[in-house]
């Protein structure tokens, strides 16, 4: 039997960084790889001045070292890499294992949707429906999916539609997903997948615990009724949202 971990949420909408409220349209046009677009985005990362970093930091209650190890651009870079590996359109994976239902709802999730810490959501899946995953991007050897920091990260056309400060924040902000703080034990596995059977979604979040940090179904707003918020104090918003608010604030001090 089939389960789609949609409406867990280990994505990025375009929320107030961006702005973004394009309508649809296709998968992705031809031309530069996932991994090209980001590699400016990481790029400026480590590009960045340490002494402001530290001096934010220190004016900050160390708010930037607690999320990020430390106040420095390669503290920013060692964050990205534990987690993040590849980087991919949906249009250029296949994944191996049958029955997985991971894409379910893809062209159904709206123009919202930025960004999707797939290998988190595969792991996930793969481990309830009790079998091994493999994913191939762009025709490439084939990934096992070993944990949720495999970090395969998809990007929908409305990446590269933003401004880099949000593209920067969203590739923290899936960096995030592929913690699975805490573990999850083979018991609420087994109850995840039942909970999702009976399509309690609300259940099945709690069952996760932080493993993920997935977000839940936002009550009111322009979200509401889609898997785009948080309900932890340092979930995959925060730590995006810290690192934004650090560069406006050294932007302003120039």
């Amino acid at each position: 039997m089939r389960f789609s971990l949609w409406a867990v949420g280990l994505m990025a909408v375009a929320s107030g960084l961006s702005g973004c409220g394009k309508d649809g349209g296709g998968e992705n046009a031809p031309g530069p790889s996932a991994k090209d677009l980001v590699a400016a985005d990481v790029a400026t990362f480590k590009k960045m001045n340490d002494a402001d970093l530290v001096t934010y930091d220190g004016n900050n209650n160390h708010i930037f070292s607690k999320v990020f190890g430390g106040a420095s651009s390669q503290d920013l870079i060692n964050y990205l890499d534990l987690r993040v590996h590849d980087y991919a359109f949906k249009s250029d994976l296949s994944v191996s294992s049958r029955g997985l239902g991971l894409m379910d709802g893809w062209a159904d999730s709206g123009p919202h949707v930025i960004a999707l810490n797939y290998g988190a959501q595969l792991w996930l899946e793969a481990a309830i429906e009790g079998v091994q995953a493999l994913y191939s991007n762009r025709g490439a050897a084939p990934v096992e999916v070993t944990s949720t920091r495999v970090g395969l990260i998809v990007l929908t056309q409305y990446y590269p539609q933003l401004q880099s400060l949000a593209r920067q924040s969203i590739l923290l902000h899936e960096a995030r997903h592929s913690d699975c703080t805490g573990g999850l034990p083979k018991s609420n596995i087994v109850k995840i997948k039942e909970a999702l059977r009976q399509k309690d979604n609300e259940a099945a979040n709690a069952l996760f615990g932080r493993c993920g940090h997935a977000h839940v179904i936002c009550p009111s707003g322009i979200y509401s009724g889609m898997a785009a918020c948080d309900s932890e104090s340092w979930g995959a918003y925060a730590v995006g949202a810290v690192y934004a608010r650090a560069m406006a604030a050294n932007a302003s001090t120039k």
